[in-house]
């Protein structure tokens, strides 16, 4: 068995998933933990 050039598994779907995913996960951390304090985001501060 010879390998050949690499193949990209899973695709443009399941990648774009994860990069949609993995950006959801920094703007809920970002709205959550100190950044929300320092842009004036954090309900708790009002």
């Amino acid at each position: 068995m010879e390998s050949s050039s690499p193949e990209i598994i899973g695709g443009i779907f399941p990648n774009l998933v994860a990069f949609i995913l993995f950006c959801w996960l920094i703007l809920y951390f970002a709205r959550t933990g100190r950044m929300a304090k320092m842009f004036g985001w954090d309900k708790k501060n009002k």
